[in-house]
């Protein structure tokens, strides 16, 4: 048995109007021995049988893994259906969410999750996550306790603005940058010392890129939407928050991580408000730095932007992990290229406070998680058993070295070694803070508009923050409302 936070019709006593209700429901899930039938499942950037793009071929491990998985369980099916990637996936689950017809498992962030909080559209996986995963070799981190087995904060990033799970990590997003050695070597750039640490820092990342405008080419291929933007500045928040004292404030529990609902709660209580000098260095940074974006970097899009460095006429590229398998074996590329870390801030933090530590800009967020759909068929309780079995170190080993651009979510399996470029470097962490979109994607769209404003000249930065006060009121009281109900 789950609880469930669903929608139901009642009557109100006294009338005979009829009203929608988030109320608590009992959800009986069938038990996974004998319960027979098909499990659909839309699993990302991990999908099976589907186009990757050029010079790539598609991925078989998570179908091979299903196949093996269907024979220890006669009568359930593994159905890997169709489904979009990028900016279309959001118009995507809506649109089935209100159709009712959202796979049993799928693929979804924490904004999503967070966004649909009380509208009954996802299962949570609190009984689960602390059972046995009997997947996992005994002995093994996960063998007694499934959430043991993950990587660092997972405990904390994966926290909903209600206090519960509903999704375990199955794909790792680490962030940093791709650089253009061809052509930093033809601006003059000693790609052995100039953009390494510790002479790596922001400010000497303004002054090569100063250099390499002036010898006539882009410094940077980047754009000012999602998700780049978020990442890079939430690469700072932690430092910032600490350097100046506003860290213990935010992390009530003391963890040592500030999820959404901690900062939403500081915005409650007035701890936490738009015109800081937190908020102010971290517009500061992106003001300073979008001068060697590519040209016109506010009406640009992401596409737009990779293409530009792929064709080699910028110097740098911010991507992740899951781009380097398209990186190495783009026939189109005629470049060396090599990863290099996010220049670190802490000058910048040391402004304003006592300094601080650039986080590493990856983490778990890419989630396997359950939808109402599966409750009302019953299939639950053979999701979760599918989930803990490719979600293993056998499984996620076989997932991630096929697909080359993601690292492990679960600490017993191993992925591309290459990746390992990627991981922080000493005395580095995870982020330890949650990024706008992952607050909520309406809040952070409209921090990115105002900020928009200020990046134009449209604003002064007085003017974005003013603005920007009442709409984290906004979004920080619903949260709150919803996360207690």
């Amino acid at each position: 048995m789950v609880t469930q936070v669903v929608k139901e019709t009642v009557m109100v006593e006294g009338t005979p109007q009829v009203v929608e209700k988030v109320v608590e429901k009992e959800v009986t899930a069938a038990p996974m021995a004998g319960w027979e039938g098909t499990i659909e499942i839309w699993s990302g950037g991990v999908q099976p049988d589907i186009p990757r793009g050029e010079g790539l071929d598609e991925l078989h491990a998570l179908r091979e893994l299903g196949d093996e998985w269907e024979e220890m369980h006669p009568g359930a099916k593994l159905d890997f259906i169709a489904g979009p990637g990028g900016d279309e996936y959001d118009a995507w689950l809506k649109s089935r969410q209100a159709a009712g017809t959202t796979p049993d498992i799928c693929w979804a962030q924490d904004n999503f999750i967070n966004r649909d909080i009380g509208a009954g559209y996802w299962v949570s996986v609190d009984p689960w996550i602390n059972t046995p995963n009997p997947y996992i070799p005994e002995g093994t981190p996960g063998h007694d306790r499934w959430r043991d087995a993950f990587i660092a904060g997972f405990s904390a990033r994966n926290l909903m603005i209600d206090k519960r799970y509903y999704g375990v990590p199955q794909s790792y997003s680490a962030v940093q940058v791709y650089a253009n050695v061809d052509l930093l070597e033809e601006a003059g750039i000693d790609v052995d010392t100039d953009i390494t640490s510790p002479r790596w820092t922001f400010d000497s990342m303004l002054e090569v890129s100063q250099q390499i405008k002036d010898a006539g080419f882009t410094p940077w291929a980047l754009n000012w939407a999602s998700p780049y933007w978020v990442w890079i500045q939430t690469s700072v928040f932690t430092g910032m928050f600490k350097s100046t004292g506003l860290w213990d404030k935010l992390d009530t529990n003391g963890d040592d991580f500030v999820t959404g609902l901690e900062r939403f709660e500081a915005i409650m209580r007035g701890d936490y408000v738009a015109d800081c000098p937190e908020l102010r260095a971290t517009i500061k940074i992106a003001k300073d730095w979008v001068e060697y974006w590519a040209e016109g970097y506010l009406g640009l899009t992401n596409q737009e932007t990779t293409d530009m460095f792929m064709r080699g006429e910028a110097a740098f590229m911010w991507n992740g992990t899951w781009y380097y398998p398209t990186m190495l074996n783009d026939p189109e590329r005629d470049f060396d290229f090599k990863v290099v870390r996010f220049p670190d801030c802490a000058e910048r933090m040391a402004e304003i406070g006592v300094g601080g530590t650039t986080t590493y800009p990856g983490g778990a967020c890419d989630l396997a998680a359950i939808t109402q759909t599966a409750a009302d068929k019953g299939s639950v309780e053979s999701c979760i058993d599918f989930m803990k079995y490719y979600i293993s170190c056998d499984g996620q080993s076989r997932v991630c070295k096929e697909h080359g651009g993601i690292p492990p979510v679960v600490r017993c399996a191993e992925g591309n070694p290459a990746l390992k470029q990627f991981a922080p470097a000493p005395g580095e962490t995870l982020l330890k803070t949650v990024h706008m979109r992952s607050m909520n994607a309406a809040y952070a769209d409209v921090w990115q508009r105002l900020h928009s404003e200020y990046l134009s000249g449209r604003m002064t930065i007085d003017e974005f923050l003013a603005d920007f006060q009442p709409v984290m009121e906004e979004y920080a009281a619903d949260a709150t409302e919803r996360g207690a109900s």
